[in-house]
C-alpha cells in the first residue's frame, strides 16, 4: 500500500493509536484506503494519481503522502472518538482539504506527478464554451 502503517506511527504517540485503532490494524488500512480514495477524487483529472500510488518509500511524493496521512489520521479519530479528537488534527485535515481543493482548481501543484492532458495540452478537465455564432440572417 502507498502509506504503511509505520507512516501512521510517525504521526501519533504508540498508545494514542492503540486506542483509536482499538488495537486493530485493519482499522488503519480502511482509514489508508478511504484517504486515498479522497485525495484520488479531488486530484485525480489532474494527476495520474494511480501512477504514483503504485510507488513506494523514498519514490513516494511528500506532498501526496502527508496529506494521505493527515486525512487517515482525521478518520482514525473520527472513527473511534470525536470527542477526544485533538483540535489540531481538525485543523490539520481541513488546511490539506484545502489544499487539495487549490490543486483542483489549479490554484496549486503537485511536482513530481505526471501531470494528465488533453490532446491539446491543455488541462485535462470542464472545458467551457459553446457552439459557433450562428449566421442565419434574412
Amino acid at each position: 500500500m502507498y502509506v504503511e502503517k509505520n507512516d501512521i506511527q510517525s504521526g501519533i504517540p504508540e498508545p494514542h493509536l492503540k486506542v483509536i485503532t482499538e488495537n486493530n490494524d485493519e482499522n488503519i488500512t480502511t482509514a489508508i484506503k478511504d484517504a486515498m480514495s479522497l485525495v484520488a477524487a479531488y486530484i485525480g483529472a489532474r494527476y495520474d494519481i494511480q501512477k504514483e500510488y503504485e510507488k513506494t518509500g523514498a519514490n513516494r511524493n511528500v506532498l501526496v503522502v502527508k496529506m494521505v496521512k493527515t486525512i487517515s489520521l482525521y478518520n482514525l479519530y473520527s472513527s473511534s472518538n470525536r470527542v477526544n479528537m485533538p483540535e489540531s488534527a481538525k485543523e490539520d485535515n481541513l488546511s490539506t482539504l484545502r489544499v487539495l481543493k487549490d490543486i483542483q482548481s489549479e490554484k496549486a501543484q503537485l511536482f513530481g506527478l505526471t501531470r494528465l492532458t488533453d490532446k491539446d495540452g491543455t488541462s485535462s478537465y470542464i472545458k467551457i464554451g459553446g457552439n459557433a455564432p450562428r449566421s442565419n440572417h434574412y
